[in-house]
């Protein structure tokens, strides 16, 4: 099995969800067909339309068919033989008559050349950024963060073999929040407390400034152990505003907590269910407590078929949010 054989088996039935063309100005042109054309080169000539044409003109001007002009030959050919001298002339006139007539109408015309054309249009929009965040605070173990690392690799391997033009910007944070390099994001470490509120004001500081959302497809996917120092009635107005078509518009959100299913419930996973009940629909929360666990998590995530609810021990306030994780 090759490299694409097994990447089409691995990420089978997935897709980037929510996926729209957006109205921005498109950077790249498509040719397609544009009907046909009296003139054109040689080379695009459509011989089978030109043939309907031509087909199309001999039968509205009554060029004689080639059997109908045997048949009258034969006639003459048995009239030469028995019949009258006045008889065979006549006869000899239709059938010259007929041969007239096909000369002078062709099989083929030049007015019936037909020419495919095409033309050039913009593609439509379909660009996406995908924002990477990750926790890399003291609290994220060796464990944790190779769960993390192992979720953001595939997802960036999944986004670059499914969409052409998708965009990556990876944000890690401690107690504040630090645009990095990929190579940064995946191999150092921070240190410091969990004040996850920092990377999603810097999230959306960035997607304002260069990821318009007139020309953009914005979508944010988020790593860490549940754990978050300060309030939730801080940082879930700034989720929010970042889901909220009008402000933020990143149209989905996938959060994954690097724990195991049955794992009690986290500060992140209170925060997502309260945003989930503001934007039902655009949050899928879900859980790896170990390496085997991210393609599963991530085939709920970015799969077709829907997540599970959010288990009834999460509370009341689970509406809107998708979970799915082993064990449940």
């Amino acid at each position: 099995m090759n490299r694409k054989d097994f990447l089409d088996l691995y990420f089978a039935d997935m897709k980037l969800p929510n996926l729209e063309k957006v109205s921005g100005k498109s950077r790249e042109m498509s040719v397609q067909s544009a009907g046909h054309a009296r003139q054109g080169a040689p080379h695009r000539m459509d011989a089978q339309r030109s043939a309907r044409q031509a087909f199309a003109r001999r039968l509205a001007l009554g060029r004689p068919s080639a059997a109908t002009l045997e048949a009258e030959q034969e006639t003459l050919e048995r009239m030469k033989a028995r019949g009258t001298e006045d008889e065979v002339a006549e006869q000899a006139a239709r059938v010259a008559g007929i041969e007239y007539k096909r000369r002078s109408i062709p099989w083929i015309d030049p007015v019936d050349l037909r020419y495919r054309r095409f033309e050039q249009v913009p593609k439509p929009n379909t660009s996406a950024v995908m924002f990477h965040m990750m926790d890399v605070s003291a609290s994220m173990d060796a464990q944790r963060k190779l769960v993390a690392k192992a979720f953001a690799l595939t997802v960036k391997l999944f986004l670059e073999r499914e969409y052409k033009d998708v965009q990556h910007v990876f944000i890690r944070h401690a107690d504040r929040a630090e645009r990095c390099d990929e190579k940064t994001y995946f191999n150092d470490g921070m240190s410091g407390g969990t004040v996850a509120s920092s990377a999603f004001v810097m999230t959306a500081d960035i997607a304002k400034k260069e990821f318009p959302k007139n020309q953009w497809n914005r979508y944010l996917a988020y790593t860490g152990d549940g754990e978050n120092a300060e309030h939730r009635d801080r940082i879930v107005p700034l989720i929010s505003d970042l889901l909220d078509p009008g402000r933020g518009n990143l149209p989905y959100r996938g959060f994954l907590e690097t724990l195991p299913a049955n794992n009690p419930v986290t500060d992140f996973s209170r925060i997502f269910q309260s945003v989930g009940l503001v934007h039902p629909g655009k949050v899928d929360f879900q859980r790896a407590g170990d390496r085997t666990e991210v393609h599963p998590a991530i085939k709920r995530m970015f799969g077709i078929k829907p997540a599970a609810r959010l288990p009834a021990a999460f509370g009341p306030a689970s509406a809107g949010v998708s979970y799915a994780g082993p064990g449940f």
